[in-house]
């Protein structure tokens, strides 16, 4: 070892630059460890894990740490088939690091970070989620997860004779149907939607629209949000609670994700939309729903 590469192994020493974290990936959902690759795995590809030298902040966030120095900064590796990882040569003796993944669909919604002082005796296993940051719904089939393409805007017109007033969809196209072992993930803000069932009618009259003149619309058979009508003027309103031990919910950080199953609603279609909001998605719990009409 020539003197510069001594030196700079007394530095490591010196701010305790000398410890391995290792543990396993799993997915939360199955329990299955995170293969971050396979024999089909490009050269180069695959799942990385990065540890960044940080200061972790009372309400969790995290501020870069410069002064950790450039041989503190950035650990990463490469997560074997089987969802092991070992990362040498942490400072952890004078920063804190937190936990990434190269693929920005899994969410680290427990561990995401080690402390300062952490010493690596005892194995660092994570436990990931399948979500997405930002807002949107998507359905979770296994370990493949794709977009709910069924958003639509939602009109508001008054019943009838009345200053109550429904919405229905504008349209009702591409739903997705979580089966027996699907979930429906709502993520960021859509986590805090409402899930209302979406109730199929036949020609009604319906008041004055909301931002229209006319006194009424006749309203060809159609499906509409959270009411059930018995005659144009007469109708009941309708709500779903998901079953509490069905849905997952896991927070962290301004990240939030919420899994339904595929039984926590009665089976049946749903609008999943904002709180007086005038656009969101229909989903079909269970089974394919029938169309209005």
């Amino acid at each position: 070892m020539g003197r510069l590469g001594f030196a700079a192994a007394l530095i490591s020493l010196a701010v305790g630059c000398n410890v391995t974290a290792q543990g396993t990936i799993t997915d939360g959902m199955t329990g299955q460890p995170i293969a971050g690759m396979d024999e089909n795995t490009p050269e180069g590809k695959g799942l990385n894990i990065l540890f960044r030298a940080v200061t972790v902040k009372e309400d969790g966030s995290f501020e870069p740490n410069l002064a950790s120095g450039a041989m503190c900064m950035v650990k990463e590796t490469r997560v074997a088939a089987d969802g092991t990882y070992t990362v040498a040569d942490l400072c952890t003796g004078a920063t804190d690091y937190s936990i990434e993944l190269s693929d920005k669909n899994l969410f680290l919604a427990e561990t995401n970070s080690i402390a300062t002082g952490y010493d690596g005796a005892a194995p660092l296993n994570l436990k990931v989620w399948r979500a997405p940051k930002g807002a949107g719904l998507f359905k979770l089939k296994g370990s493949e997860l794709s977009r709910v393409m069924s958003a639509t805007d939602f009109r508001t017109d008054y019943i009838f004779k009345s200053e109550e007033k429904v919405q229905s969809p504008s349209e009702i196209k591409s739903v997705p149907v979580i089966e027996a072992g699907d979930y429906l993930l709502l993520s960021g803000e859509a986590a805090s939607y409402d899930i209302v069932p979406l109730v199929n009618s036949g020609k009604r009259r319906l008041g004055k629209a909301a931002n229209s003149k006319k006194e009424w619309v006749d309203q060809q058979p159609w499906s509409y949000v959270g009411v059930t009508f018995t005659t144009d003027t007469e109708f009941e309103r309708t709500t779903a609670i998901p079953t509490a031990e069905k849905v997952i919910e896991k927070k962290k950080g301004k990240q939030t994700a919420k899994y339904l199953g595929s039984d926590s609603l009665t089976q049946g279609r749903y609008a999943i939309i904002k709180p007086g909001g005038k656009r969101g998605w229909i989903v079909d719990f269970g089974a394919k729903g029938e169309n209005p009409g």
